[in-house]
């Protein structure tokens, strides 16, 4: 599997917070998330998001950090 493939993968499993949001935030950004983004968005995670699936929810975290104007200007 492939490092992009593996970090979505980790971000979908049923891991700790952290292990959800901070390789999504490398693997886009190549930056960790902080302290705050953490805890936001592993709660918007945890609970599963606008469709109440944790995977959507993951996706939507990393279809953001996508269309961000941080990925957009710097990458």
């Amino acid at each position: 599997m492939q490092e992009p493939q593996k970090a979505l993968h980790r971000g979908c499993a049923e891991d700790a917070d952290v292990e959800k949001v901070d390789p999504l935030y490398r693997l886009v950004l190549f930056a960790d998330a902080t302290q705050a983004e953490t805890t936001r968005l592993s709660k918007y995670i945890d609970q599963g998001g606008a469709t109440g699936d944790v995977r959507d929810a993951v996706a939507d975290v990393f279809w953001a950090l996508l269309t961000s104007a941080e990925f957009m200007l710097n990458h």
